[in-house]
């Protein structure tokens, strides 16, 4: 027989239907216990994984009710013994040897293994990225979280053990929809063959990749909309083809990248590069006609061929093809090199309905002598006549180059919104005011134009979307 329990001198078994552990209402009802199993799961479904297991301390009822509760956001670095809770765990790893550092991860892992084996499942989310990783453990977490149905898994080996081999049972789930990766590598797959049918989301981060891998994975993927490559090693060309692929970003940091080709990507919407990746990677975009985001493109370009118009060794060879999908732009520049200030005009005439103009301005060159007339010389062009509204400068340094680029946008831009010139010298006491003087502001092309100034600042994110790039 259950035990009894003494509630305001009634005595209450936790057999009774009107207890659940769960607490008692001022009337001496519990409404919990009125509630079915299916609801309590639920409701449990939502709360961290240590606050739903406790629960199975209340009562019988409640003993196995998390483990049928759909688990998400089941993280690793949120799993705390309780001798070292919360923020002392940092403290504690500064004050006391590794070896107990140690005990406290290893208390970590035991939790992992036993939640693992004791949920029935489905597990929906899982993230694990603790450093003292029990890298033998993850072969078969693996396999437990892929039998469980997991949709979103990061896996986030610590560098100390890189890189990890993710297991073959990873590439053949079905059920994944997000996977991130860090410090993992990952071959050209043999047996069996990736079968990430749902799969969404691919972000690979400091991992070492094939390009056969690559290949591989994007036509075993086909309701992919997102790749991200992160700081990867052992890619030399990436020919993308996917008919459902929407986002690709390629960092800065992927320097053994020669070639990215998107060859067939008619969904391909956003194409983000690292902001020195065109001056030694050959970027090329045949076929992306609904592309509408794209950058940066560095002007000192290796070689970049959209369509027909080709851009090689600083200089425009052809120039026939004119994409109206892309709204959205981001280049680098240094506007003391004539070349460069050329294949800007170039590139905004190859885009007719550009919407808002990303511009990062690169250390400009002292030696240089620029035509400071370039800008006044050129005429008006269609994306500025109707259809840029908005310019972001971030570097400005109101010089006679770049000011002048500004002003050239000024007396142009016809339906013009706003212009932001982010600049470290607007921290200077009458620096803004200055520069100020030197623009042609009485001779706005739009009357609703409007110049900010900003005080650039490192630790804040100034630069959307680009700043995931830096």
């Amino acid at each position: 027989m259950a035990p009894n329990r003494r509630e305001k001198g009634n005595t209450v078994s936790d057999s009774d239907p009107h207890f659940s552990g769960g607490g008692v209402a001022a009337d001496g009802f519990d409404r919990f216990g009125t509630l079915p199993d299916c609801l309590l799961v639920s409701i449990l479904s939502l709360l961290p994984i240590e606050d739903a297991v406790r629960t199975s301390v209340l009562s019988t009822r409640w003993r196995r009710l998390w483990t049928l509760a759909p688990l998400r956001l089941l993280d690793d670095s949120a799993l705390r013994s309780e001798k070292f809770p919360n923020k002392k765990l940092l403290a504690f790893r500064a004050f006391h040897d590794e070896e107990q550092w140690r005990t406290q991860e290893g208390w970590r892992v035991r939790a992992i293994d036993g939640v693992l084996s004791a949920h029935a499942g489905p597990i929906r989310s899982c993230r694990l990225s603790r450093v003292y990783f029990h890298i033998p453990l993850l072969d078969g977490w693996i396999q437990t979280l892929s039998q469980k149905g997991v949709q979103d898994l990061a896996i986030l080996i610590p560098m100390e053990k890189r890189f990890y081999l993710v297991h073959p049972s990873l590439i053949a789930c079905q059920s994944l929809q997000s996977l991130e990766l860090c410090y993992c590598r990952i071959l050209k797959p043999t047996q069996p063959r990736p079968n990430l049918v749902n799969l969404r989301v691919l972000n690979l981060k400091r991992s070492l990749v094939t390009d056969a891998a690559i290949n591989d994975l994007l036509s075993c993927c086909p309701a992919l909309q997102s790749l991200a490559l992160v700081h990867c090693a052992g890619l030399r060309r990436i020919h993308l083809r996917s008919p459902t692929l929407c986002i690709m970003m390629l960092d800065d940091y992927s320097w053994e990248v020669e070639e990215l080709f998107v060859v067939d990507a008619p969904n391909l919407e956003h194409l983000m590069l690292g902001k020195n990746t065109t001056r030694r990677t050959h970027v090329k975009v045949l076929n992306a006609p609904k592309l509408e985001l794209l950058g940066f493109l560095d002007m000192s370009i290796k070689m970049l061929q959209l369509g027909s118009t080709t851009c090689f060794e600083k200089s425009m060879v052809t120039l026939s093809t004119v994409v109206h999908s892309l709204k959205k732009l981001a280049i680098r520049v240094d506007f003391n090199d004539d070349l460069q200030a050329d294949i800007v005009f170039d590139l905004l005439r190859c885009f007719p309905c550009l919407e808002t103009l990303d511009v990062l301005i690169a250390d400009m060159d002292d030696d240089d002598e620029p035509d400071v007339e370039y800008w006044k010389q050129q005429v008006s062009l269609d994306c500025l006549d109707h259809h840029l509204k908005s310019v972001t400068l971030k570097g400005f340094l109101g010089q006679r180059t770049d000011s002048g680029f500004v002003n050239f946008l000024i007396a142009k831009a016809r339906v013009l919104k706003v212009m932001t010139l982010i600049s470290v010298h607007a921290w200077k006491e009458g620096w803004v005011e200055t520069v100020q003087q030197g623009l042609c502001l009485q001779n706005k092309a739009s009357i609703d134009a409007t110049v900010v100034f900003m005080k650039e600042k490192h630790e804040i994110n100034q630069f959307q979307p680009w700043s995931s790039l830096f």
